[in-house]
């Protein structure tokens, strides 16, 4: 009893969602529902499976060792260290890549679609950062208060673009964007599918076709939205190595004879982008520029001009003196 308790709490201490929570807890008593479950219950027959031995240890993504698999999970859910090249906790990693192989395994059954190791190790150490940072500034000394988040337009005679990535679990990427002048109307509209990225890739996509989009307008003053702080900071700052050739053809494109700014907003004031990157797009490597907005996107477009806002809880550190 006492070391259930205790493996309790260790998925309970997880800042991970709730949904994994109740994942981790399932899966450390065997109540997924797996073939061999489904024939425990008499929902089925055969208790075997095309794609695996055991249901989350076996499968051809990971390669663990030969434990029982609830001593597998409470062991690793034990281990709180945090590596600096990793910049988040092992335990809150390993839930992470332990939900997105799960996924991983139905969308192959249900969908066809094989995952690889890369993506998920990339979406659960993207996902183990922002919540080890959430945690952080959640346990500092704050307050929270409620703060209403808006879209808001470029200024008189500029031209905003705000642009967004996305990556699924098979880990193939697309990128939207929309296309406003000052006053909100409507202008243009963008989806690509760029195949298999990171995130941050993807990210740093929407800002570079975003960019050649207006220049092949002629806009002379573009405003750049964007609620990734890597995609704002990285073209002004520097470059990574493996995002170096990408970051130096923006840098080129905004050195171009025109004017050329970076605004960084919250992810609700991204709305129309984030629907846009989210769009199914089966043409990789093809831009698809729209100038009528999707009948999906009227209703966001309509609430970034009139409202009404969003409210957040903001969290607001102050020091003990």
């Amino acid at each position: 009893m006492q070391h259930k308790e205790t493996v309790w709490k260790n998925i309970w201490h997880l800042s991970v969602p709730k949904r994994i929570h109740c994942f981790l807890w399932l899966s450390i008593r065997d109540r997924i529902l797996s073939n061999g479950n489904h024939c425990k219950r008499r929902i089925s027959h055969d208790p075997t499976c095309t794609t695996t031995i055991y249901i989350l240890r076996d499968l051809d993504i990971p390669w663990f060792f030969n434990v029982h698999v609830d001593v597998w999970i409470s062991r690793n859910l034990e281990i709180t260290g945090c590596h600096p090249s990793l910049d988040t906790s092992w335990n809150t990693l390993f839930a992470y890549a332990l939900w997105h192989t799960w996924k991983s395994r139905n969308n192959l059954i249900f969908n066809g679609i094989r995952g690889n190791a890369n993506s998920i190790l990339h979406q659960s150490l993207h996902l183990g950062k922002h919540s080890t940072h959430h945690q952080l500034t959640s346990n500092s000394n704050s307050t929270i208060r409620d703060a209403e988040i808006q879209w808001w337009p470029a200024p008189e005679d500029w031209t905003s673009i705000n642009t967004d990535g996305a990556v699924s679990s098979s880990g193939l990427a697309t990128i939207g964007g929309v296309i406003q002048d000052h006053l909100g109307s409507f202008l243009a509209r963008f989806n690509k599918h760029i195949g298999v990225a990171s995130i941050l890739s993807a990210e740093l996509w929407g800002v570079y076709e975003g960019l050649k989009i207006a220049w092949f307008y002629w806009f002379e003053m573009v405003q750049i939205q964007v609620y990734s702080s890597n995609a704002y900071h990285l073209p002004k700052e520097g470059s990574p190595k493996n995002h170096y050739a990408l970051i130096q053809e923006i840098t080129a494109l905004v050195k171009q004879a025109w004017f050329i700014d970076f605004k960084l907003i919250k992810r609700e004031a991204n709305m129309v982008a984030d629907s846009l990157a989210k769009l199914e797009n089966k043409t990789a490597g093809q831009l698809n520029l729209f100038e009528s907005p999707p009948r999906q996107n009227e209703e966001l477009l309509r609430h970034d001009i009139y409202g009404p806002t969003y409210v957040r809880g903001l969290v607001l550190n102050y020091i003990l003196i």
